[in-house]
C-alpha cells in the first residue's frame, strides 16, 4: 500500500514474482470485483467532475477497503491496493491491525515532493487531477502513511524490491 505514484504496483508486481505469490491489483479488478458492494466507475467519474479529487477518492476509497477486505479472506496474495486506500486513515489501520497478512508501505522515491509530483505528471488526466484537489489528496495520503509508519506489522520501503524486503516477508509469512 502506499500513495498514488509511489511504486506499489512496481513492488507489488517483483514480490508476486520473488514470493512465487499471485497478484492481485485493485486498481485493475475494481470495476470487476467492487461492482458486487455497489461501485459504479460512471458514478465515481460523475463525483469527479462535479466534486473533484476529494469526493473521488472518498468514494472509490470505500469500495477499495471492501475489495482488499474479501481478498484477504481468500487465499494468500500479493495485493496491489490502490492509492486510495489510504484515504481512509481508521479504516486501513483496522485492516492491518485484524487481518493476519503481511503488509508493506511504499513510500514515494527519494527525489522529494517534487520529483514524486513530476512522476505522477506523466499519468493520463494528472493535470485536471491536481487542479481538482489532487494536493489535498496526496497530502491526506502521505499523513496516514506517517500514522501508519508505529503499526508493528508494516514493513516500510522506498519502492526497491532487494533481497533483504524479500527475506523479511518470507520470515513473517511463517
Amino acid at each position: 500500500m502506499g500513495p498514488p505514484g509511489a511504486g506499489k504496483s512496481t513492488t507489488a508486481t517483483q514480490l508476486s514474482r520473488h514470493l512465487r505469490m499471485p497478484y492481485r491489483s485493485i486498481d485493475v479488478d475494481r470495476e470487476r470485483v467492487a461492482r458486487r458492494f455497489g461501485y459504479s466507475s460512471t458514478r465515481a467519474e460523475r463525483l469527479f467532475v462535479e466534486g473533484g479529487a476529494i469526493a473521488f477518492a472518498g468514494y472509490t476509497a470505500q469500495f477499495d477497503h471492501a475489495v482488499l477486505t474479501h481478498w484477504l479472506q481468500d487465499r494468500p496474495a500479493v495485493i496491489d491496493t490502490s492509492g486510495g486506500v489510504m484515504a481512509m486513515a481508521h479504516a486501513i489501520q483496522n485492516a492491518i491491525r485484524t487481518h493476519d497478512a503481511v503488509w508493506v508501505l511504499v513510500r514515494p522515491q527519494l527525489g522529494g515532493l517534487d520529483a514524486w509530483r513530476s512522476r505522477l505528471d506523466t499519468r493520463p488526466g494528472s493535470a485536471d487531477w491536481w487542479d481538482r484537489g489532487g494536493c489535498a489528496v496526496q497530502r491526506a495520503t502521505l499523513e496516514t502513511a506517517a500514522t501508519l509508519m508505529s503499526e508493528e506489522n508494516l514493513i516500510s520501503t522506498d519502492g526497491h524490491t532487494d533481497q533483504r524486503l524479500v527475506a523479511t516477508i518470507r520470515e513473517r509469512l511463517q
